[in-house]
């Protein structure tokens, strides 16, 4: 008996029908599990003519005598005095009666170890014996093979439909980084695919924790003027968002889990939500909703979760890209007002040029700069505004204002609601009008308080953020030392010559576009300019504090008499500890003779006499809004004596130069992120449009160039053991070489060295495993990655797990000739959002091959 078919209802009913037929019997019936009632169903029956046997009637499977039948035995049993036999379940006689049966031989079928229905032929004459059991147990098994071979058939159907559908809607929102782009993009492609007529999209307020309607299709407008006027509070979605699980509900009329009474009333009455999810985080809700009551089968809930993962991602993205461009234009307002101020060597011109940063980052309609005179101990008011009219505020003596508390605690003060409260807390008194927001800083220089800059609203609370908060320092740094530069030249302008000189090294290290250039000004107008055996800029790896120091200084931009040579540009604190405890982030450290100074140790002694013989060496720390971010070291051929004037002017300059050093700094992390961005925005895309490996591999390879690595692999799992663990793969590689990615032939079928990885491909499908330097002895690395590694010439490498509905695809790994170093949290998630998307595209690939193979089967002819 050969199948031509695999629908499942056409095959069932051949199968009955053959069974009556070749058993010889008058009826044949198939009765089949069904879980969720719990029964036996009748589900195909085939009978003579003239011989009427109904078809749905149920025997419960916890019917008394079940539990010793043969679906519970996975047995066969035949009986030719069916109604006088008292092995016969009572639950069937009803039917015996009915058709007058004596005559049955029944079998159970069975398919993954599970018994899945039963098999009876019937007869009210004829009786039956050993050979109808046997001719049944072969049909029996034939059926449950086919019924399995179907069932397989449908559910890869599936599958394959639904990863072609989570495929374009990847694809559409890959195709840009603009959010509100991405989301209506991604909602039109949910609705076409699962049929709702009407949806939404949800984002939540990261300062906030509240959802708000980002895009939405279909939307009644009354319904679209409440959610946006009273948000999303009480509605479906936001209990999506609570849950952070699927909510269906297939008539909105009957057992909804919130009050829809106005969504039924608009002529909604059914509903599907899923969480948008990146990264365990839940970052908003999509929602469709239908004109009808409907059915929503479980693969159209995990179609829509698989959408909502994916939107997910995409909203990541786009919020990664929109921070990385808010940033660059923030730093280019700041730079913009650093360049600006540099140029202000009068007070209130400082103050002024102030007043016009803020304004283009802060809402500045309630602003003030306060200036603190320690001599008289009081406090002036020169700039003021009150809705957004400049007013006059006298003097005051120090109080116990808000100003006087910045003051004298030298931080920052965050009031975001419930400003009297706060300030009784604090004991604080409350001078003038009562805001709602609140936030001001400290103007200083080293730990010297110049005044207080802050801002107030008396309209709105919740007005201000942490992040505001950290603009207004960074703000209040450049303007600390433009004061500071201001009240430097107030009171040199009787040593004009001085004057111009310092004006000079400002404005030369404000225009420094490289940190040579900052080395280069400040050996032309400092002392700096004598260090004739090494000069460098040093800085930590972050910021040193009283509570935690750095565990790196990195050197770059170094002038040095004879060339560098192979001196390194990376050194560990913990290596030079007389160092450590002899510099300060206060003022310059000088050690006028190497040889005789008691604080040095002589590892360090050695390293300057053998090294560089010196005799004297100068620190000069950078420090830019209240951060030590590094210092600057010159070492001389002869002992000195440095005038304090030549020294004052140092440290006044190094502020600047710290200013400049973060400039840079700053803004080669923008660039850096931009760059890495555009790189993950580009992987995206050639993955989501790859047709073969090699070109997802290239895809991938995008990312690699910004976080410095040479090559890129992905290992596609060809062999597992029992439990599924990879152990063999294809590899396939990409190198850099020559300005462009070159596809190396792929290694088939390789054995997977690094064992702990294929087991966590499995046990933890999303992690990244980092061996920053094969070479080095402390890290836990196995030896045969190190050996594989050491082959092909790598010291870095970062292997990302390749898994996508609990199976273990494979891995993509980044490899460098160097020590992977300044490897953030922010790239690793970004390798991390590359895995994913190379998992969909090789699931993907691998589900549309499975499909042919299966379409290709064909049932075994019947056994004569």
């Amino acid at each position: 008996m050969a199948s031509t078919t695999l629908d499942l209802d056409e095959l069932l009913t051949r199968i009955v029908e053959e069974t009556r037929r070749v058993a010889e019997a008058e009826i044949a019936v198939l009765l089949m599990v069904d879980r969720t009632a719990n029964a036996l169903v009748a589900q195909h029956v085939a009978s003579e003519e003239g011989i009427s046997m109904p078809v749905g009637w149920t025997i419960p499977l916890d019917t008394p005598g079940m539990e010793v039948g043969i679906l519970a035995r996975g047995d066969a049993y035949y009986s030719n005095r069916a109604l006088d036999d008292p092995n016969v379940i009572p639950a069937y006689l009803p039917y015996m009666e009915q058709l007058g049966v004596r005559n049955f031989c029944g079998v159970a079928l069975r398919a993954r170890e599970q018994p899945i229905g039963e098999l009876y032929v019937i007869n009210r004459a004829a009786g039956f014996g050993e050979d109808e059991v046997r001719l049944l147990r072969a049909l029996a098994g034939y059926a449950a093979n086919a019924i399995e071979n179907a069932r397989l058939f449908e559910e890869t159907r599936q599958r394959s439909e639904e990863l072609s559908a989570l495929n374009r809607v990847t694809s559409a929102v890959s195709r840009s980084l603009e959010l509100e782009e991405v989301l209506r993009e991604a909602l039109a492609q949910v609705l076409t695919l699962t049929g709702f007529e009407v949806g939404l999209i949800s984002l939540v307020r990261p300062a906030t924790g509240q959802m708000y309607l980002a895009v939405h299709r279909g939307l009644p407008e009354p319904l679209v003027r409440r959610l946006l006027e009273a948000g999303m509070g009480g509605t479906l979605c936001d209990l999506v968002y609570q849950l952070g699980e699927t909510v269906a509900v297939e008539d909105l009329a009957q057992g909804a889990p919130a009050d829809v009474g106005g969504l039924v009333e608009m002529g909604l009455r059914s509903y599907l939500g899923v969480p948008l999810e990146s990264k365990g985080e839940v970052l908003g809700t999509l929602c469709a909703f239908g004109h009808t009551s409907r059915s929503i089968s479980p693969g159209t809930q995990s179609l829509m979760q698989a959408v909502g993962q994916q939107v997910g991602v995409a909203v990541e993205n786009a919020r990664l890209f929109e921070e990385a461009r808010l940033h660059a234009e923030e730093l280019a307002v700041l730079n913009d007002l650093g360049q600006a101020l540099t140029t202000r060597l009068d007070v209130e011109e400082v103050l002024e040029e102030t007043y016009r940063g803020v304004s283009r980052l802060l809402d500045a309609t309630n602003f003030y700069i306060a200036l603190y005179d320690p001599d008289s101990e009081s406090v002036s008011f020169p700039l003021s505004t009150e809705d957004g009219e400049r007013v006059q505020w006298r003097p005051r003596r120090m109080g116990q204002g808000l100003t006087e508390y910045i003051i004298r605690n030298r931080r920052p003060v965050l009031i975001k609601e419930d400003l009297p409260e706060r300030l009784t807390e604090m004991g604080i008194e409350m001078i003038g009008q009562t805001a709602l927001s609140w936030m001001g800083v400290p103007l200083m220089i080293g730990n010297r308080v110049l005044g207080v800059m802050a801002i107030q609203s008396y309209t709105a609370p919740q007005a201000y953020d942490e992040h505001d908060l950290d603009l207004l320092v960074a703000i209040a740094s450049q303007t600390a030392i433009a004061i500071q530069n201001a009240h430097l030249f107030e009171e040199t302008q009787a040593a004009l010559a001085e004057t111009e000189k310092l004006y000079e090294a400002i404005a030369e290290l404000n225009a420094a576009q490289t940190y040579p250039d900052i080395l280069v000004a400040l050996r032309r107008h400092t002392i700096l300019g004598q260090a004739d055996r090494n000069l460098t800029i040093d800085l930590f790896d972050r910021p040193w504090t009283a509570e935690r120091m750095p565990e790196w200084v990195e050197v770059h931009a170094r002038w040095i008499t004879p060339p560098a040579g192979t001196l390194p540009s990376r050194y560990p604190m913990s290596d030079f500890p007389s160092v450590s405890a002899l510099l300060r982030p206060d003022r310059p450290t000088l050690v006028p003779d190497v040889e005789a100074d008691p604080r040095l140790g002589e590892r360090v002694r050695s390293l300057f006499v053998r090294e560089f013989r010196a005799r004297c060496v100068i620190f000069v720390p950078l420090v830019v809004g209240g951060q030590w971010i590094g210092y600057i070291n010159g070492i001389y051929s002869e002992s000195l004596q440095f005038p304090e004037e030549e020294v004052r002017r140092l440290w006044a300059l190094a502020g600047q130069a710290a200013i400049a050093v973060q400039s840079i700094r700053r803004l080669e992390q923008t660039q850096a992120a931009l760059f890495e961005t555009e790189a993950l925005y580009r992987a995206a895309r050639v993955i989501s449009e790859a047709t073969s490996i090699e070109e997802i591999v290239r895809g991938a390879a995008e990312i690699a160039s910004p976080l410095g690595f040479e090559a890129c692999s992905v290992t596609v799992t060809t062999l597992t053991d029992a439990d599924g663990v990879p152990t063999h793969g294809d590899i396939y590689s990409v190198v850099y070489s020559e300005r462009d990615w070159v596809v190396l032939p792929p290694m088939a079928s390789f054995p997977i060295a690094d064992r702990e990885a294929a087991q966590r491909v499995l046990d933890e499908p999303d992690f990244v495993q980092i061996f920053a330097d094969i070479e080095d002895p402390q890290a836990n690395i196995p030896d045969e990655v190190r050996e594989t590694a050491r082959n092909v010439g790598m010291r870095g490498m970062v292997t990302a797990g390749l898994s996508i509905f609990g199976r273990a695809l494979g891995f993509l790994t980044f490899t460098s000739q160097k020590p992977v170093t300044g490897l953030f949290e922010e790239h690793v998630r970004r390798i991390r959002t590359v895995a994913d998307q190379v998992a969909v595209a090789l699931a993907d690939a691998d589900s549309s091959a499975v499909t042919a193979w299966i379409r290709t089967r064909r049932l075994p002819a019947d056994d004569p």
